[in-house]
């Protein structure tokens, strides 16, 4: 209970920030959150414990296109990261991009008609790796006793992803830019959960091509 108190002094004070745009100009900078690289287990929840024998492809180094789009990798068919230290290719392995975050250069954006959302700030192509969501992740217990948090506040954004039936990521109060991607009736990017080891993590994959400057936007 003692994070979830915390989570509601959090919650207060966004909320306390949020009416007050309501009588001034509304600044550019985005509602406060911390700021994380990876998602981040909430008790009773614990990181699972994975080893290389988890994610063994048969690349190799010298193939035209290692762990690649267009390889045989296995790992890749069925989205699982290949570990550095024991994946065939080595270094050519191209089956990493959640643990090295390739992501493109992206830009938190404000609109002035429905608030904040994300923005590409180079060309990317569609099936791309855009980015990880990423947040606190929380059971079912946890995941409703926020809900109520919020309801009770009366605030209109949520930023729950499920991962399984009893995990969900929530990226309220810590994540990445990710939380700011709206939802949209003409998406062009969609969401893919993928393993790394044990570990199960959600990505945004472009589904069209998405030219610079333009929102990245999903069901």
């Amino acid at each position: 209970m003692g994070e979830a108190s915390k989570i509601y002094q959090k919650l207060q004070a966004i909320k306390s920030s949020q009416n007050g745009q309501l009588v001034r100009k509304p600044t550019i900078q985005p509602p406060i959150y911390k700021k994380i690289k990876t998602n981040q287990y909430i008790a009773p929840l614990k990181h699972p414990q994975s080893s290389s024998a988890d994610s063994n492809c048969y690349c190799r180094s010298d193939d035209e296109d290692p762990c690649g789009p267009t390889s045989s990798c296995i790992n890749r068919a069925i989205m699982i990261e290949c570990f550095p230290k024991t994946c065939p290719a080595k270094e050519r392995c191209s089956n990493q991009r959640f643990a090295k975050r390739l992501y493109p250069a992206l830009e938190v954006h404000h609109f002035s008609e429905k608030g904040y959302g994300l923005v590409a700030k180079e060309a990317i192509q569609s099936g791309q790796f855009i980015i990880e969501y990423v947040g606190e992740v929380i059971n079912t217990d946890e995941f409703q006793r926020r809900i109520k948090m919020i309801q009770e506040l009366q605030m209109n954004n949520y930023y729950f992803l499920t991962v399984e039936p009893d995990m969900t990521i929530d990226a309220g109060t810590k994540g990445n830019v990710s939380r700011f991607i709206n939802h949209s009736c003409e998406p062009n990017c969609e969401t893919q959960k993928w393993s790394i080891g044990k570990t199960r993590v959600i990505g945004l994959f472009a589904i069209r091509d998405i030219q610079r400057v333009c929102e990245i936007a999903t069901v």
